[in-house]
Order: C-alpha cells, then sequence, then structure tokens
C-alpha cells in the first residue's frame, strides 16, 4: 500500500475484499502490512466510494472556471482554495466533475474557494507548473501552493467525501493554541518553529501573521502557531525575561524557536520580536528568515526551499552555502556513522569554521535522510560535489541574479573524525575573492559523429563546437529529467528520427539535458520543456523554434511540415511527390511545346 497511490489501493482492496466474502480467496496480511483483517480490508474499499453524487448534493455554480489571465487574481485572496485541472475530453475529469462540485456544496459554509482551469485552454498556466496527466488537483493558499499534508496526484481523494475530509483537515497553517497542554506539545517539537502572541485576538497584526504564514509556512518553519488566550500569555513574559528582552505583554510579539541539532551553545534557543502595532508581511518574513542564520531543511526541494527561506528574505541577499550530511532527525540516529552525536558534532564544526563568514554569505544546513536520491545527486552535480558514504559536502551559490553561479567541496570524513576547517576557510575565502572559479554544469561530451543516424547528446561542453563545425541540420530537443511531457515525448523523438533518417541523411536530431547542463546558448529561449529548435546548416546564426503547442501531441505529420520547409538540405521524396512532381514537369514541357 505505500508503494501505489490511492486510486489504485481502492480498487485493489474491492477486489481482494469481493474475492474472499465469496471464499475464492484466503486473505493471509503480510507481516508488514497495516491491514490486519478482512474487515479493515473491506472499509478500505469503502473508504473511497466513487459512486456520483445524487443531482440534488451537487452545485456547480460554486466552482468557478479560471483561465491563466485571471488565476492568480482570483487566488490570492482566498485562504484556502482548491483548484482542479481537467482536459475537457479525459473521462477521468469527466467523472472527476461532479464529486468536486458536490465537495463545494458541503463546504459551502466553510470558506473555501473552488476552481477549475481547462488545460487546453491555459497551456502556458499548466506548463509553468509542469502538469502532463489529467485531472490534477492543487491546495492554495492566499496563492500560494501547500505542500505540507497535501497528498500527491496519485494519492488525492477522487470522491467528494474524501475531498472534504482533506480539506477540513487542511482548513488552517496556523494553529490557534488555548491550553497549557498544547503550547507544551507545541514547543517540545522539533524544527523551526514560530508563534505569534497577540493579545488582541482581532489586531491587525494578528492577521498579517496568519496571512505571512498560511502562504509560507511550508517553506519557512516547521510549525507555525498564534496565541490570544489570557492565561497563556504570562509564559512568554517569562520567556522573555530570561532572554533578558524587553516585552510589553500588551503588545503582540512573535517568538521563534530555533531546531536544535542547529543552534549552536553561545545562541540562545529562541529570539523574539516584539512591542510592534503592525507589522507588514514581507518584515515578518525577512525577521523569521535573517534570526534563523542555521536552518534544518528536509524537504525534496531542498536548495529551491533554502533560496526561497534565505535569499528572497535577506537584505541585501548573500551568496547561500549549504552543508550537506546524513542523519535522522526524529530519532537521531546516524544513517552512516555509528554514532548519533556525530551528526551535531560535524554540524557545529561546520558552524565554527563558517563563523568569520557569517556577513557575506547565508548558511544552511539539509537533511538528506529525507531527500530523494536522485535529487541528491542533482543537487550535488549541480555544483560539481560528490557525497559518498562516509563524507561531507558543501556547495554555494550565488545571490540573485546569478544564481548560475555554483561552486562545490567535497571531503573525506577521517578515522579521527577531523573537520577540514582550513580548507573551507579557504574555499570560502576564494570564493569571495574570485580565485575559485564557479563550476559550469556539462555531462560527458560523446564524439559527434556525422556518418550515424542515432540521437546523439549534446552537452555544455560540446553544444556551440558541434553546431559550428556540422554540415547537417540540427534539431535539438531540450528537456528535464524532472518533466513528465519530455518522458512521454522522447519514444516518439526517437522514432521519429528513424523516419526522418530515410528522407532527409542530412537531419541530424540530437537533446539537451538542462537539468544535467549549464545554461544552453542565450539564442535559445526556453520557456518551458521540451522545446525543439532547429539550427539550419546554411544559417546557423538563426536558428528555428518548433511553436506549436508540444505539451498535448506529438504529431509527425505537422513536425515534418515545419522541418521541410526550415531545413537547408533536400529531402528525399516518395514515389507518389515523385511521380507528382514528374507530371508536373510534363505540363511545364508540354506548355514549352505548344509556345
Amino acid at each position: 500500500a505505500a508503494m501505489v497511490g490511492t486510486h489504485w489501493i481502492v480498487r485493489l482492496s474491492a477486489l481482494v475484499a469481493a474475492a474472499a466474502a465469496q471464499g475464492d480467496w484466503k486473505f493471509e496480511p503480510h507481516p508488514d502490512s497495516p491491514i490486519k483483517s478482512l474487515d479493515e480490508l473491506q472499509a478500505k474499499a469503502g473508504a473511497q466510494d466513487d459512486e456520483e453524487p445524487a443531482a440534488e448534493d451537487i452545485d456547480e455554480s460554486l466552482v468557478e472556471t479560471l483561465d491563466e489571465f485571471e488565476f492568480e487574481d482570483r487566488l490570492a485572496d482566498q485562504r484556502l482554495a482548491i483548484v482542479k485541472f481537467v482536459q475537457s475530453f479525459d473521462k477521468a475529469s469527466k467523472k472527476l466533475r461532479p464529486q468536486f462540485a458536490a465537495a463545494a456544496k458541503k463546504l459551502k459554509k466553510d470558506g473555501v474557494y473552488f476552481g477549475t482551469v481547462d488545460a487546453a485552454e491555459s497551456k502556458d498556466l499548466v506548463a509553468k507548473m509542469g502538469m502532463a496527466k489529467f485531472p490534477v488537483m492543487k491546495i492554495f493558499r492566499y496563492g500560494v501552493e501547500a505542500s505540507r499534508g497535501v497528498p500527491t496526484p496519485s494519492e488525492f481523494p477522487t470522491n467528494s467525501k474524501g475531498i472534504v475530509k482533506l480539506l477540513r483537515a487542511l482548513k488552517t497553517a496556523v494553529v490557534e493554541l488555548k491550553k497549557e497542554k498544547d503550547l507544551d506539545a507545541f514547543l517540545e517539537r522539533k524544527g523551526l518553529r514560530v508563534v505569534g502572541v497577540f493579545p488582541e485576538k482581532n489586531s491587525e497584526a494578528r492577521k498579517v501573521f496568519e496571512k505571512a504564514f498560511s502562504k509560507h509556512a511550508d517553506r519557512m518553519v516547521e510549525a507555525a502557531a498564534e496565541v490570544s488566550a489570557p492565561e497563556l500569555l504570562p509564559r512568554f513574559t517569562e520567556l522573555a525575561e530570561k532572554r533578558n528582552a524587553t516585552h510589553d505583554p500588551s503588545k503582540p510579539a512573535v517568538f521563534i524557536f530555533n531546531p536544535e541539532l542547529t543552534t549552536a551553545k553561545k545562541e540562545p534557543p529562541y529570539v523574539i520580536l516584539g512591542n510592534y502595532s503592525f507589522m507588514s508581511e514581507d518584515h515578518l518574513l525577512t525577521f523569521t528568515a535573517l534570526s534563523t542564520p542555521m536552518v534544518l531543511e528536509s524537504g525534496p526541494q531542498s536548495d529551491e526551499l533554502l533560496i526561497y527561506r534565505q535569499m528572497r528574505h535577506s537584505i541585501p541577499p548573500k551568496p547561500l552555502v549549504t552543508l550537506w550530511f546524513f542523519w535522522d532527525a526524529e530519532t537521531e540516529k546516524e544513517k552512516h556513522l555509528a554514532d548519533s552525536r556525530n551528526a551535531r558534532y560535524w554540524i557545529r564544526q561546520f558552524r565554527e569554521a563558517v563563523e568569520p563568514y557569517r556577513q557575506n554569505f547565508t548558511f544552511a544546513v539539509t537533511n538528506l535522510a529525507k531527500v530523494a536520491e536522485e535529487e541528491i545527486y542533482r543537487q550535488l552535480s549541480e555544483h560539481g560535489a560528490t557525497l559518498s558514504k562516509h563524507a561531507f559536502a558543501i556547495t554555494a551559490r550565488a545571490a540573485p541574479p546569478e544564481l548560475h553561479h555554483k561552486w562545490g567541496f567535497s571531503e573525506s570524513i577521517n578515522d579521527d573524525l577531523s573537520f577540514n576547517t582550513e580548507g573551507v576557510q579557504s574555499w570560502l575565502q576564494g570564493i569571495q575573492s574570485g580565485e575559485v572559479g564557479r563550476y559550469k554544469l556539462s555531462e560527458t561530451p560523446a564524439p559527434y559523429d556525422p556518418t550515424s543516424h542515432e540521437v546523439f547528446k549534446l552537452t555544455h561542453q560540446s553544444i556551440e563546437n558541434v553546431l559550428e563545425t556540422c554540415e547537417e541540420d540540427v534539431l535539438i530537443m531540450f528537456y528535464a529529467d524532472w518533466c513528465e511531457g519530455c518522458k512521454k515525448w522522447m519514444p516518439n523523438y526517437l522514432d521519429f528520427a528513424k523516419k526522418w533518417a530515410k528522407k532527409n541523411p542530412k537531419l541530424k536530431l540530437s537533446t539537451y539535458n538542462i537539468d544535467r547542463n549549464e545554461d544552453a546558448p542565450e539564442v535559445f529561449e526556453l520557456e518551458r520543456v521540451p522545446t525543439f529548435w532547429l539550427v539550419p546548416a546554411k544559417e546557423k546564426d538563426s536558428p528555428v523554434k518548433y511553436e506549436n503547442d508540444v505539451g498535448f501531441s506529438q504529431d509527425y505529420k505537422d513536425m515534418t511540415k515545419w522541418l521541410k520547409s526550415h531545413t537547408s538540405n533536400p529531402w528525399k521524396k516518395g514515389k507518389k511527390q515523385q511521380e507528382e512532381a514528374e507530371e508536373e514537369e510534363a505540363e511545364e514541357v508540354g506548355e514549352r511545346i505548344e509556345l
């Protein structure tokens, strides 16, 4: 059940439950299975009842149709919104429609916004969000996509009951703490936590806090909460006194609690922003980012989130330097070292090594225990760093607008667990002075064979040289590893290559992986992937982009027609085309004879 989406679990459970009930199968759960009895299995099978709701339970008027031009504006003020992206001709999209409308009616009084987007009519928006399969449902808070607690597309509920249950569970991103036990439990949680203290529950400051962390809590903190209960306010006055901070209990305050693993001994376990009557959202987020100089990040897109958190709200923006290391943040059991205390040791050694450079860099720690292996490979390879079993790696990324400037530092862990402080500091100094050149990402270039008709790989190192020297027309498919549309396109592209090779031996097909190579030459404008560019043999300085929508179709005839109109080298004519050409020539000869 952990390996596949809920969509399939439900259907498989229904089949097994029915067969077992009839005596056709014997039910014997696997020792690791969370389902231990036939009754549980039958309950699971009924958990996703896709039976179409009754007409009186559906209200289509509560689902607003959006296009890509009004999408952001309509969602910007919605505290919680769910949007389905569909294709009108798709059976699954049609089946979802009544369930979605029924959920909208059930949550009419809960203030949840329901919207729908036709993928065919909002292609740029769909491409921007990286969608390839439909229908897809996404949840937003004030226009920002939510991720914490949101199931993957394959596990997203497809019936009204499941949708309603999910949205009610996600109703608020900022938890209101009302009792002592709730506050104690919140403060005992691991990870970066933020608490807003508001003596006046309906104050403007509370509204700003709630909106800011509803939008950005998933990316900035492990948990966010607010306190207005009079019996809990003295607790925060005591915390302020321990911190020797001035705190007026009659005014709002924000307490930020740092993660234990990333807090040095000399730093307080929390910081306070208090004594204000109104605060802007940007001010609040800036304070949160700058008050957490070392950040524990365990998300699957760690690099992107850290940049969002540390750079966007740094004034002025500074290069981001990240320590990559394995530990289990929940159990504190080291993944690759025998002693769990070594994780703390390495983080503190890293902190001490980079302390002199705190003014010039933003530093962070990434927990790799919860990051997918392919994501680790992608992040480190982009910086020219590696990470073996007993090693750590440090990466650096320049501040905007030069985010593509990256550096990598890899180090093996010695038997005596000594940290190469001098080497790390020398590396940072070299980045500052420019003596350490930035890493230029490129795959290993493959030798170019002009006689081969196979699709060949272009890299950052080879693309300019190949395009300048080859005498053939070159078609380039720019793609990415994460792109579902690219995966769908690639088999067709390889199939097209075989067909085109017979008709035009002078046409060469190639690929360029934007994930594993530095940015392509500026002449190729890449707004999305996959994107196709043709470099004509006789007009190398004027490449031509295939403008048709490649995200929804793989039209061989259309692309062939486009290629014939732009390639420099002639195409072989088919039998029918040859006969038509001979007839035209005969007609021309006849006209000359008459003249």
